[in-house]
């Protein structure tokens, strides 16, 4: 594992109030998977998925529409889960992943605000 994402890692399970962003990793998916899953099975080990924020650095790398669908179909090795103490990605994971955990963090009531729009008839 590179060194800065092992001090981020260390960092970001300590202190309550830092949250990792995970286009960095996520963005090599297609063309370094295992290094990908073994860097998010250890944040999502270490740190936990409801403190991991999705990027997707779409200004350098062009439309996130390809990094979206990898995201949503990515899952771990059995063998890096079991070898590695890995926890699976989960549905929920991503979902939070994908703006749950932003949403938290700048206070908007997702529920709250999917009822609001349904009332106006998205």
């Amino acid at each position: 594992m590179p060194a800065l994402l092992d001090e981020a890692v260390s960092i970001a399970a300590r202190f309550p109030n830092v949250y990792l962003a995970l286009s960095g990793v996520l963005n090599y998916l297609r063309i370094a998977p295992t290094e990908v899953h073994h860097q998010l099975g250890k944040v999502l080990r270490d740190v936990g998925p409801h403190k991991l924020i999705w990027g997707s650095e779409a200004a350098m790398t062009g439309p996130p529409a390809p990094f979206l669908k990898n995201f949503a179909e990515l899952t771990l090795p059995e063998e890096l889960c079991d070898g590695w103490g890995y926890p699976q990605i989960t549905r929920e994971d991503k979902r939070m992943i994908l703006g749950g955990n932003m949403a938290g963090l700048l206070g908007i009531d997702v529920p709250g605000k999917l009822e609001q729009l349904d009332k106006a008839g998205r």
